[in-house]
Parts: C-alpha cells; sequence; structure tokens
C-alpha cells in the first residue's frame, strides 16, 4: 500500500485556514465528474471569492479561538469548540453544495446539489474498514488538535482513489480500499497534533440535473 504524489498544488496565494473550502471543491468536482482548477499561480481563479466564503463559514468559530477567556486545554471546551466548528463545516458543505463551478479552463460548467450525506467522528482508516464502499465515496476529512494550547486544524479530501492536500497537491492511493490508512499514515507524518477527526462524506442529488444552467449566484 502506498500513496504517489500525481500533481502538486500549493494554498500559499490564500489566507490562512483555506483548506476546507479546498478541499470541499476539489471533492465535491471530483464526485460530479467536474474539472478543479490545480494552477500554482493565480491563472483563471478568484482568490478574494474564496477566502471570503472561508471567513464567513469560520466566523463563528475565530469567535471562540479569540476569545481571551477560552480555555482550550479544558477537555470540555476544546471538544465544545470541535463540535460547533464541526456543524458549520456541515451547514456550510450544504450551502456551498447549491451552486459551484468547475474551472474556467474546463468552460466553468456549474453543478449543484451535493450534500452531506454522513457526518461522522472517526479517523479515516476506522471509516473504511467499516464501509466497503469507501474507496468510491467523495469526502472532506478535518481533524483537530492543539498547538501552543491554541486550537489547530486542516481538511484534506478523498475522492474515488485519490487525495487531495491543499498544502502539497492530489496523490494517487495504491489500492484505493488502502487509502484509509495510509492517508492517517501520510497525517501522522506531517501534522502530528491531531486527537480529534471528523469526516463528512458527500452525495450528489441534482434539483435539475447535475449541470446548472450557469445563472444565478455562482460559489467559486
Amino acid at each position: 500500500m502506498g500513496m504517489t504524489r500525481v500533481a502538486t498544488y500549493k494554498q500559499v496565494r490564500y489566507a490562512r485556514g483555506v483548506c476546507f473550502r479546498l478541499s470541499f471543491k476539489w471533492a465535491a468536482l471530483s464526485l460530479v465528474g467536474g474539472e478543479f482548477n490545480m494552477a500554482l499561480d493565480n491563472a483563471g481563479l478568484n482568490v478574494a471569492s474564496t477566502v471570503g466564503k472561508h471567513v464567513a463559514y469560520r466566523q463563528v468559530s475565530q469567535a471562540k479561538e479569540t476569545d481571551p477567556s477560552a480555555n482550550f486545554t479544558d477537555k470540555a471546551e476544546f471538544d465544545s469548540y470541535v463540535a460547533e466548528d464541526g456543524k458549520q463545516a456541515a451547514d456550510y458543505i450544504n450551502k456551498w453544495g447549491l451552486r459551484f463551478k468547475g474551472s474556467k479552463g474546463s468552460g466553468g460548467q456549474v453543478y449543484n446539489g451535493v450534500t452531506v450525506a454522513a457526518n461522522l467522528s472517526q479517523k479515516l482508516s476506522q471509516y473504511f474498514a467499516t464501509d466497503s464502499y469507501a474507496a468510491d465515496r467523495s469526502l472532506v476529512y478535518g481533524y483537530y488538535g492543539l498547538k501552543a494550547s491554541k486550537p489547530a486544524g486542516h481538511a484534506v479530501a478523498f475522492s474515488k482513489g485519490r487525495f487531495f492536500d491543499s498544502n502539497t497537491g492530489v496523490w494517487d492511493c495504491a489500492p484505493p480500499g488502502g487509502a484509509g490508512v495510509d492517508i492517517d499514515n501520510y497525517i501522522a507524518t506531517h501534522y502530528p497534533w491531531p486527537t480529534k477527526f471528523v469526516i463528512f462524506v458527500l452525495t450528489s442529488k441534482p434539483s435539475n440535473g447535475v449541470v446548472a444552467s450557469g445563472k444565478g449566484c455562482v460559489l467559486l
């Protein structure tokens, strides 16, 4: 078992923490057969729009992080923070999934109807061990821990045998059925601080076809 990087990606052009928005977009587009913009520069990207959507999602959690009375070394308080951030994440996946766009290079097709089918508080290796169809799923995988007594978090994605980390790129998982263990091992190497994990399994149930009209409010 193992992972091989097939494309490089760097999120450094964005503000800190946009990983969740990027991971959702990559997984959602993979699920519906769209194309994610893998450019290493700003070509074809609306950076300000992407950052703005991430900032909106983070408002509640960020308020908790900047509260001077917060004590995240207290397990109950940290667990409450993670639960609230997870709720916000699921809500925003369902909101963003109403309408989202493929890369401009592929014609900027608009898609709709991606929602959270399952919200699970477990490691990816545990999920793969209990769902025989896990290797065929598209999902966003988030994890949390403490760094210098402050909350830290990151989000990555998996879809149909491939893994996406906005800090490194896209990786082939071989075999796909072993991806849960391989990705958890990757996380332990690159991000050694997580203690809490959450999985958002995505599903596509378009309201009027997977490809929308392309008019109206579009999420970039």
